[in-house]
């Protein structure tokens, strides 16, 4: 009886804090559209699409994923997964490219660390 407390216990709290992660992402997500609009002066149909594109691609994403890891395994990918955003990362976090870059041009929309809202002095 005690362990069927504990894992409901356990349960709840994972609903709970997946719960609490949505609706953190919602409250974001009206500050980002504005933060868009804002920075890069981008439309209402942009923005759109812009915060759009996430979730379609997972929703797409997911019963391909669900499959391949039912055949190699959860850990192989997880880690291919990790291994992936970390690269979209380090990739979205390197310098802007230079106008004679390989790069799509869209790839040039996308904010860097080098990209100041202040001139340099």
């Amino acid at each position: 009886m005690a362990y069927e407390k504990q894992r409901l216990n356990y349960v709840l709290f994972l609903i709970a804090g997946a719960g609490l992660v949505n609706v953190a992402r919602a409250m974001t997500l009206s500050f980002l559209a504005i933060k868009l609009q804002q920075t890069f002066g981008l439309g209402p149909a942009m923005i759109g699409m812009l915060l759009g594109i996430g979730p379609l691609v997972g929703a797409v994403v997911a019963p391909f994923a669900g499959s391949l890891s039912d055949k190699v395994g959860r850990k192989t990918v997880l880690t291919l997964t990790l291994l992936s955003m970390a690269l979209a990362w380090s990739a979205w976090a390197s310098p802007k490219p230079s106008s004679h870059s390989a790069l799509p041009r869209w790839s040039r929309l996308l904010p860097s660390r080098s990209t100041s809202r202040y001139p340099a002095p």
